[in-house]
């Protein structure tokens, strides 16, 4: 196996894993005693700590919320960040179920929805091509599906700062490309050796 494809996926690792963690904001000491805990603020994984007051009750304050800055919050100001940041009320069910804050954010979930056909595509291909052969094939269709797809999801899963989801397709990119040119290599292979065969095959 060569060394290339490895140092690849590496990089292709490294580096998405590296975008993600770059776009999170960056999180504030926590408080002790108090309680962490965290809610999606458009697509954001929000971090908050809960804090116990003497007299009773609880202060809050944002880790990672540049908005409300580094102060503690009474419960009311508290309400009041997570209706106007998260505008859970204003969002009609089709951007609730969609999970995004906004229609601008459409075309994202676009995105990873194309990815995700091409990926279930792909499988669907591979099936039907198989049973017409009756026998077990992977179609070149297969590979550059796979490679569409891969693209578009690690895309949707940054924007999505998805640690998870950058990981699983990343790796992925590179062994569907490796593919693609191994496929190339072996038709330019069974074109060359077509060639030699009619240059030694004498006239009859």
């Amino acid at each position: 196996m060569k060394i290339g494809p490895i140092i690849a996926m590496a990089a292709a690792l490294t580096t998405s894993v590296w975008v993600v963690l770059s776009l999170q904001t960056p999180g504030a000491s926590p408080t002790a005693g108090a309680t962490q805990l965290e809610v999606i603020i458009d697509r954001r994984k929000v971090q908050f700590e809960q804090i116990p007051l003497e007299r009773g009750g609880y202060e809050y304050r944002f880790l990672n919320l540049d908005q409300a800055g580094d102060k503690r919050l009474s419960a009311s100001e508290f309400e009041h960040i997570l209706a106007t940041e998260g505008a859970d009320s204003d969002r009609g069910p089709l951007l609730k179920a969609l999970n995004v804050s906004g229609y601008g954010q459409l075309a994202w979930v676009g995105l990873g929805l194309l990815g995700q056909l091409l990926f279930s595509g792909r499988m669907i291909l591979q099936w039907v091509t198989s049973e017409r052969r009756n026998s077990s094939v992977v179609p070149p269709a297969f590979w550059y599906m796979s490679l569409g797809g891969g693209i578009l999801l690690v895309a949707y899963f940054i924007w999505r700062l998805d640690l998870v989801g950058v990981l699983g397709q990343s790796s992925g990119i590179v062994i569907y490309a490796r593919n693609i040119r191994l496929l190339a290599k072996q038709k330019r292979a069974a074109a060359n050796a077509g060639v030699d065969s009619a240059v030694s095959t004498p006239n009859g």
